[in-house]
């Protein structure tokens, strides 16, 4: 990814700024499962990688770990700082590319990642720098959105509506993918996988969509640029999508993950 395009990207993922905090809440089902197979001991060293806005990181932390988190996204790093202000151990925050990290090799006990290095481009040279900076004998923990029409026809519906990007690639769903995920890690990790299922529940799918343009990047770009009428468009084919997940309580949207337990081989 060039300098251009890294930064079109964290300005995508910036739009919505501390307002991504409420995605992370959402999915906070998640992201304790995958803190609790983290499981780090208090004085690891641990790296978030896609932290955007820190509450996996903040997750870590509880544990008495030394985390430091890296995104791409100037405006969710400034609110992760802002939001993770009095955690102790305190959590340090710096702007970098999943593909390209600033850190010695093996500098880290642990890393994790929710939902966020599947996004990045360069999906061999982010497996590559996880491998290199986690310690021999190290752990990782990665939960990606699982191929799954609930998850992956919002992203196809989006993707109608953005620009088009000169980044080409495989889908980040690869990293949802047990094979996917071996080919990717399995020379420097031995892996394991377990299943999930975050739950989505929100009254209607009009309360949906305005929670999503209200705080999701890839949401909020296309409602702060495009005009009217495809706004509303997007939104009525996104409802349209939704409405599968209605029942008498309002919407319940299943939506499967696969977290990956990596461990650093010697």
């Amino acid at each position: 990814m060039t300098d251009k395009q890294l930064e079109e990207s964290g300005r995508m993922w910036s739009s919505a700024a501390a307002d991504y905090d409420d995605i992370s809440f959402s999915v906070q089902d998640a992201l304790l499962h995958t803190t609790m197979r983290l499981n780090p001991s208090s004085g690891d060293s641990v790296l978030d990688i896609a932290t955007g806005t820190g509450m996996s990181a903040r997750n870590a932390a509880r544990f008495g770990a030394r985390v430091t988190g890296i995104d791409i996204a100037d405006g969710l790093l400034a609110a992760a700082r802002e939001i993770s202000a009095d955690i102790d151990p305190p959590i340090t925050f710096v702007k970098a590319d999943a593909a390209c990290l600033p850190f010695p090799d093996a500098h880290f006990d642990r890393a994790v990642s929710t939902f966020g290095i599947m996004f990045a481009p360069d999906q061999e040279g982010a497996a590559g720098e996880l491998a290199r900076v986690v310690r021999p004998g190290g752990r990782a923990v990665i939960t990606s959105w699982a191929p799954d029409p609930a998850v992956g026809r919002v992203f196809e519906l989006l993707s109608e509506y953005q620009e088009p990007s000169p980044q080409s690639g495989p889908s980040p769903m690869v990293w949802g993918e047990e094979r996917g995920v071996a080919n990717l890690l399995g020379d420097h990790f031995a892996v394991s996988f377990e299943s999930g299922v975050s739950y989505g529940y929100f009254d209607s799918t009009e309360e949906l969509w305005r929670f999503y343009a209200r705080t999701f990047g890839p949401v909020r770009e296309i409602v702060d640029s495009k005009d009217t009428s495809t706004v509303k468009e997007l939104s009525r084919r996104f409802k349209e999508e939704h409405d599968q997940f209605a029942n008498g309580l309002g919407l319940t949207i299943p939506r499967p993950y696969l977290l990956t337990k990596a461990v650093r081989r010697n």
